[in-house]
């Protein structure tokens, strides 16, 4: 049973298994096959880089999938809108109390802004 997503086919039953997980690490291992399917089946990275990115809201400090974004970014050219993105759900999380993954997420940040992109005061800030 396969269906349409985003204009390409993919497994019912995995995407059923990601929605209906309690663990963290199945998720994000989920996630990543779904992406894998996407990109090395079917030649999508968009979707792929969407799966990575589900995976990474599982778990900012998750390295292999913080690795597998920052490639899909590169290869994309997403890395504005990813900053963009991640600057303001670090602001949402710390304004819910949610101090532990905020400061997952800014460390995280701080490593884009200095170690990948070269912005050592973007780097700073964070």
């Amino acid at each position: 049973m396969r269906t349409s997503h985003v204009g390409v086919r993919v497994d019912r039953r995995l995407i059923y298994k990601v929605n209906n997980s309690h663990s963290v690490k199945e998720r994000i291992d989920m996630f990543g096959q779904v992406a894998k399917i996407f990109e090395e089946e079917l030649g999508e990275q968009e979707p792929a880089f969407r799966m990575v990115e589900a995976a990474f809201r599982e778990d900012f400090s998750h390295e292999a999938t913080s690795q597998e974004l920052e490639r899909l970014a590169t290869a994309l050219g997403k890395w504005a809108e990813l900053l963009q993105t991640y600057t303001e759900l670090v602001v949402v999380l710390e304004t819910e109390g949610e101090t532990v993954k905020a400061c997952n997420l800014w460390v995280k940040l701080g490593h884009w802004y200095g170690d990948i992109l070269g912005n050592r005061d973007w780097a700073a800030h964070c």
